[in-house]
């Protein structure tokens, strides 16, 4: 055989392998974008997500945590652990997009001091004082402070009469569950004012972290960030004298499950976004603080039957729908 007919053979080879790529990329799209395989996927992930906050709190006893410097320190192991499983499987699937530029490695350690380790250190704080089903209601007004922020602080993005809107059935639906007492109790800073904390710091890291995401690997952004306010949680809460203690098989597995939700309900919610517009798939979003109360109410046996439980999650799924139920998604829709 002549060195111009293998070279004929090899190109056809490539052709055939091209053709076989472009097939399974077409499956692939046409999958992710069937609207009742989107809305599994969805719900799949918003269960992860909200069965977050349950398992924390059991986590809290299994693990024997007490006190803030024990909460920090469990918090950063676990993040910790997640950003290493993201980084593994950023590797295996896309090895060459994993190097951070140098130009932004400085940003990139500031968001994980941001949204990983501040906000997350006034949220394990909060659950400690908290039901589940308050936080889980609470946590989510975090989208509206990525909203006011971004109007704030983007010139593309505009406060428009619609996310006012949602802005204020937002917090209405906060204001409406700290009225009265009960197990749902008043407004405490150690616990309602670290949750919103968390929300405003997870807020302005949303705005600041587009920038980020748009030049380098979405992965690698969240692995990274994950990994570093881990580590710094890690260090914070060993010298405050912090301890997790208690590793028996049922607690070293559910802080496995919760190191793993994080880096399985991204990678599942990065699929959706990249075969779907982005408005038909952060539309469920709303679904998070819903199965937060659902299973707050299940494993940990909290009351959430009542009303204003059900109303405030009402106000607050209600403004994060509008949110992401714009006109132009609309059109895109028809």
């Amino acid at each position: 055989m002549s060195f111009n007919h293998k070279i004929v053979l090899f190109l056809c080879g490539c052709g055939i392998i091209d053709d076989v790529m472009d097939k399974l990329e077409a499956k692939r799209q046409k999958k992710y974008t069937n609207p009742g395989y989107r809305l599994l996927l969805a719900i799949v992930c918003c269960t992860l997500w909200g069965s977050a906050f349950p398992g924390i709190k059991l986590g809290y006893s299994w693990l024997v945590i007490d006190g803030a410097g024990s909460q920090i320190l469990f918090a950063g192991i676990r993040f910790t652990i997640a950003g290493l499983l993201t980084l593994a499987y950023g590797m295996l699937t896309e090895r060459s997009e994993m190097t951070i530029q140098k130009k932004h490695i400085i940003p990139l350690i500031g968001q994980g001091l941001l949204q990983t380790a501040i906000s997350y250190i006034f949220f394990y704080i909060a659950l400690a004082n908290l039901t589940g089903t308050k936080t889980s209601i609470i946590n989510s007004t975090g989208a509206f402070f990525s909203l006011l922020f971004a109007g704030l602080i983007l010139r593309s993005e505009k406060l428009t009469g619609r996310k006012w809107l949602a802005c204020f059935l937002g917090f209405a639906g906060v204001v409406v569950l700290n009225l009265g007492g009960g197990e749902l109790g008043g407004f405490t800073l150690i616990g309602d004012g670290a949750i919103i904390l968390s929300a405003i710091a997870s807020g302005i890291g949303t705005v600041t972290s587009k920038s980020l995401a748009v030049r380098e690997s979405p992965v690698a952004v969240t692995g990274y960030q994950l990994g570093i306010g881990g580590i710094a949680m890690i260090i914070l809460g060993r010298a405050m004298g912090g301890s997790v203690t208690g590793f028996e098989l049922k607690s070293v597995l559910l802080l496995m499950y919760l190191a793993g939700l994080s880096t399985v309900a991204f990678i599942i919610w990065t699929k959706l976004l990249k075969y779907n517009q982005a408005g038909r798939v952060s539309v469920y979003g709303f679904m998070t603080p819903v199965f937060g109360v659902l299973l707050s109410g299940l494993i940990l046996g909290e009351n959430v039957l009542n009303v204003r439980t059900i109303l405030a999650l009402a106000f607050v799924a209600s403004g994060v729908l509008i949110i992401n139920s714009n006109t132009k998604t609309k059109k895109e829709s028809a």
